[in-house]
């Protein structure tokens, strides 16, 4: 199965994700532009996220909130620097997961389905935390729900704030608003930031235009959030790794249909 149309998908991913899946998309027989709505950048408090670094082995638990948290997290290690066995690893799901992998380090705790903070909250690791030590690798913003809930069980948290999201460049705007005169199949939508931002980009004499294409999101919040914006045709994929994205691609079930709420 491949996926079948003509027409572009548009990848709002930032860098250097947009292109992973845009290659993905391709090899699979699609057309992707790329519109990343948003920039990775790093914090500016680097030195409270190296003190954290420095006594990672006082912690109980590490719990990773994306790929980009890993990637960031990392940027920083310096080369002596070794991840203490004793610290148990978990991830928000099979992408952040992935990436610890490809750093050679091991995973103990990931969600089987549910890939949200409420799918780490239901893993058994994650039921009796009273007295532990825990600490948060992710973006600065964001969901809360995962530290207020540790917390209310007792555990300790500490937040590693490793990144920020920012909007592209007004440049990056003239040059990429281009694909508004293309016929466009779906615009991948991963997150509820990304979905403000290209309403931001586009801007709001175009809004109308843009609320009358499809969207691909990645969650039941992403899309009750479009919805709210008047979004109409909407599809969600499994989760918001780039084989689920490909894979409802693929499947195209929305074809045809004009409305999926």
């Amino acid at each position: 199965m491949t996926i079948n149309t003509p027409d572009y998908i548009v990848v709002t991913r930032p860098e250097p994700f947009a292109s992973q899946l845009a290659e993905k998309i391709q090899h699979e027989g699609g057309r992707p532009f790329l519109f990343p709505v948003m920039t990775i950048a790093q914090v500016q408090e680097g030195e409270v996220l190296k003190s954290y670094l420095a006594k990672l082995s006082t912690f109980d638990l590490a719990v990773f909130t994306s790929p980009t948290a890993v990637r960031q997290t990392f940027s920083f290690f310096s080369a002596s620097l070794q991840w203490p066995q004793q610290v148990s690893i978990a991830a928000i799901g099979p992408g952040t997961a992935r990436a610890l992998s490809e750093l050679d380090l091991e995973v103990a705790w990931v969600p089987l389905a549910d890939y949200r903070t409420e799918g780490l909250l239901a893993l058994p690791r994650f039921k009796h935390v009273r007295s532990q030590k825990i600490i948060i690798f992710r973006g600065e913003g964001g969901r809360t729900l995962l530290a207020q809930a540790l917390e209310a069980r007792g555990a300790q948290i500490f937040h590693a704030i490793v990144y920020r999201r920012t909007l592209p460049t007004q440049e990056a705007q003239k040059q990429t608003l281009a694909w508004k005169g293309m016929r466009i199949d779906a615009i991948v939508i991963t997150s509820q930031e990304a979905l403000s931002n290209l309403l931001i980009l586009v801007g709001e004499t175009q809004q109308d235009w843009l609320k009358q294409q499809r969207l691909l999101v990645t969650s039941p919040r992403i899309k009750e959030a479009a919805l709210r914006l008047g979004f109409a045709s909407l599809y969600v994929a499994h989760d918001a790794s780039n084989e689920a994205i490909v894979d409802a691609l693929k499947r195209g079930e929305w074809r045809g249909t004009k409305t999926l709420t």
